[in-house]
């Protein structure tokens, strides 16, 4: 509501009222009512004295909005993002594709960019906020961290549109914010579009829905890991092979990536094509010239997702992330609950492939089937720490993989689930025999991957398992004539059962 105008003062002091009159002043005379804001004027009379009212004029307009500060569209974008165009690859579509979202029509459009840890969420949205910044945001870009949001909104509209506005005396949060969004500057009519960034938001309810405007004007771009439901949803993936090459050649280096060719593409390939694992191995290269591409792809596969080049001490000028690898995923880590951890390790014993649901509920048989899939879905699923692949099939990003892995370790019942995976996936080879037809091989060849991920398996601890692995695998390749592979896996087999049980049993 906005507070009537005071009435202003005449100089013959018309409005003073002679405080020594009595009665109820009944008889008026001269009564005039004019349209509009005008009240009343006449002269009010009683036996002991009279009050002359003059016309007075009450304007309920409400304030106009103040002009902008400074010469721009106001922002506080800083220095965020890559400064070098050719390390910003792969996202055209991306880019055009939240656009799109965010010009739709609505209460205040709000559309999300959600993916894992290093998949480049935050660079995606300071390279569309700088590319629209002019053109489609005039009314100012503001960029928020998702913890701090509200207010990191208000001292942004205070230090740059209201620098002299008391906004203590406003009351709480969400008044002073109902100030901002009611007299944020506007030079046009309509006003001109505000884009608001809340970046790496982890909880929607409370980090930006108190803080959204019901004003149309307002555009809303969330950067999360979790797939928000009911808001407009940009799944951001990894990059292709050509982007993740283009990648490593900006920063290692043209000359260094094109003489190993090869090398570059197994180390993206490893990398799962995950940005941010590119970049930091990139930078990695780039402080070690006379390391070859070659040598740090053997780095990667011996030290893992431990590698020093994958979690920097110190982050190269340049970077717009600021966590290493291990970092990135431990912040979705801690965000799931026990059993969800546990499914997740359980998990990382299968092999790099599409994984059968049906063979995970036959590794965790105590796990109720409701639960199973309340974990999968609810929290690594939301979280992009685990992906669908398919009717009845689950995937694992490669580096994620090898983080469920190293968190495997650190567990006393790490034996007990490689045993129970072992068990279930023995099960499930049983229909494998070297006589099989074409729709039956067909049929068996997604536990392929697997069984080879536990034929790898310590054959000291599990000899059984992992014998009965490889004649599975010697069965399968020689239903299709493919004797040479077939006997690869006899002998692997044929060694851990002469270990076990000598070279002269029967």
């Amino acid at each position: 509501a906005i507070a009537p105008l005071p009435m202003a003062e005449t100089d013959d002091n018309q409005q003073n009222i002679d405080q020594s009159h009595s009665g109820s002043g009944d008889n008026v005379a001269g009564d005039k009512t004019v349209a509009g804001d005008r009240i009343q004027q006449g002269v009010i009379g009683n036996d002991n004295t009279s009050i002359r009212i003059e016309k007075l004029e009450q304007n309920f307009e409400a304030p106009k909005l103040p002009g902008r500060t400074g010469d721009g569209t106001p922002n506080n974008l800083g220095d965020r993002g890559i400064s070098n165009p050719r390390q910003f690859v792969g996202r055209d579509g991306a880019l055009a594709e939240l656009h799109r979202l965010l010009q739709q029509a609505g209460r205040a459009a709000i559309a999300s960019v959600a993916g894992m840890g290093g998949v480049g969420k935050t660079e995606l949205a300071v390279q569309y906020a700088r590319r629209h910044l002019q053109g489609d945001y005039p009314g100012g870009v503001v960029w928020l961290a998702g913890s701090r949001a509200g207010l990191e909104l208000v001292n942004f509209a205070r230090s740059t549109f209201f620098p002299d506005q008391d906004f203590a005396a406003l009351g709480d949060l969400p008044a002073q914010l109902n100030y901002c969004w009611q007299r944020w500057p506007a030079d046009e009519k309509p006003p001109e579009s505000v884009l608001l960034i809340f970046d790496d938001v982890t909880d929607y309810e409370t980090q930006v829905k108190p803080f959204v405007p019901s004003n149309e004007r307002f555009r809303i771009l969330v950067t999360t890991r979790e797939k928000l439901q009911g808001i407009e949803r940009l799944d951001l993936n990894v990059l292709k092979l050509e982007d993740a090459i283009a990648l490593l050649r900006a920063i290692a280096g043209d000359d260094r990536v094109a003489a190993e060719l090869e090398g570059a593409e197994a180390i993206c390939e490893w990398l799962g094509f995950l940005p941010l694992g590119i970049e930091l191995v990139g930078y990695f290269l780039r402080k070690k010239p006379e390391l070859s591409l070659a040598t740090m792809l053997e780095r990667l596969q011996r030290q893992r997702v431990e590698a020093r080049s994958l979690n920097p001490k110190r982050f190269p000028v340049g970077l717009t992330a600021q966590r290493g690898v291990l970092a990135a995923f431990e912040l979705s880590w801690q965000e799931l609950e026990p059993e969800a951890q546990e499914l997740a390790m359980r998990l990382s014993l299968f092999g790099a492939a599409p994984i059968p649901w049906k063979l995970m509920q036959l590794c965790w048989q105590e796990a109720a089937e409701e639960d199973l899939e309340e974990w999968r879905d609810d929290e690594l699923v939301r979280l992009h720490l685990l992906d669908r692949a398919g009717e009845g099939l689950f995937g694992l990003h490669p580096l994620v993989r090898e983080f469920f892995r190293a968190r495997l370790k650190e567990q006393e019942q790490a034996e007990a689930w490689r045993s129970a995976f072992a068990e279930a996936l023995v099960s499930a080879a049983q229909p494998i025999s070297y006589t099989m037809n074409l729709a039956q091989i067909a049929e068996v060849a997604v536990l392929i991957p697997h069984l080879k991920e536990l034929a790898d398996f310590d054959a000291s601890q599990l000899p059984q398992a992992t014998a009965s692995a490889c004649i599975d695998l010697d069965f399968f390749y020689r239903a299709q004539g493919l004797f040479r592979g077939a006997e690869e896996w006899g002998v692997r087999s044929l060694a851990i059962r002469e270990s076990q049980l000598g070279a002269d049993h029967p």
